[in-house]
């Protein structure tokens, strides 16, 4: 495996790029317990969330939980 030596805006989309598990702007660190391969689509696109949240909605569980979930009571005119 070798990572690219290009500015992200030059790589790929199924680029391997190094992912922080807890992201540096929520103080996680470069040590590799907080890293994790992921492709460019999947670093860029997680956003704001969490990992666990984000890796849930890339397979499509969050989809699942919301159409198993009972309606809230406002909808079911309570």
């Amino acid at each position: 495996m070798v990572l690219s030596d290009k500015p992200p805006h030059k790589q790929p989309r199924n680029a391997e790029t190094l992912e922080h598990l807890r992201r540096r702007s929520d103080d996680g660190r470069n040590n590799r317990d907080n890293i994790a391969l992921a492709c460019k689509r999947c670093n860029e696109e997680r956003g704001g969330m969490v990992w666990p949240l984000y890796t849930s909605y890339r397979r499509g569980e969050i989809w699942e939980l919301i159409e198993c979930a009972p309606p809230c009571a406002h909808r079911r005119g309570s």
